[in-house]
């Protein structure tokens, strides 16, 4: 697999690993996920994360705000509104990365689709924030299972191609 170096351009997409790492080390810190500060597995996400494929880190993105929308639906049923506005906040963050991470000019239509769908769930974010509107959050982490879900389904492409092999369990049978 091939290994790409910081804000290396990757196709359409430009990522910057640094802020993917930063942000997951952070989640970490805050107490996302009940992981204790740096060690271990700190350096296992930052590595991760930067020998990942550009269809790996928008893999690695929609985890995050799945897991994001999912511990904001948490902190609502507690009535922690500070837990709230964090996980809510940290979606959002995400989806900016997303937003910014498409190439409108190289993506076309695609792309300019995708950008739409992400200021609308972006927008809805904000408004389930506002409005402590759990509904609105599921139907937000419903739109990035599913969209995580395609770009699963892309990367095994992408890997299938690369390698010109099928994927374990495929082929004769």
């Amino acid at each position: 697999m091939r290994k790409y170096n910081k804000g290396e351009k990757r196709g359409s997409m430009e990522f910057d690993s640094r802020f993917l790492a930063g942000e997951l080390q952070q989640n970490r810190q805050n107490g996302a996920g009940g992981r204790p500060k740096g060690g271990r597995h700190a350096r296992y996400l930052r590595a991760q994360v930067e020998t990942a494929t550009p269809t790996q880190l928008i893999l690695i993105l929609y985890d995050g705000a799945i897991r994001f929308c999912s511990m904001a639906l948490e902190a609502m049923e507690a009535k922690d509104l500070e837990e709230q506005n964090r996980c809510l906040k940290g979606a959002q963050a995400i989806i900016c990365e997303l937003m910014s991470s498409l190439n409108r000019e190289s993506g076309g239509e695609v792309a300019s689709n995708l950008m739409n769908l992400y200021y609308y769930l972006y927008s809805e974010l904000i408004r389930a924030n506002l409005q402590d509107e759990t509904e609105v959050v599921l139907d937000v982490q419903k739109h990035l299972m599913e969209l995580r879900e395609s770009w699963a389904e892309v990367d095994k492409n992408a890997r299938q191609i690369e390698t010109g092999l099928p994927e374990q369990g495929e082929g004769n049978g």
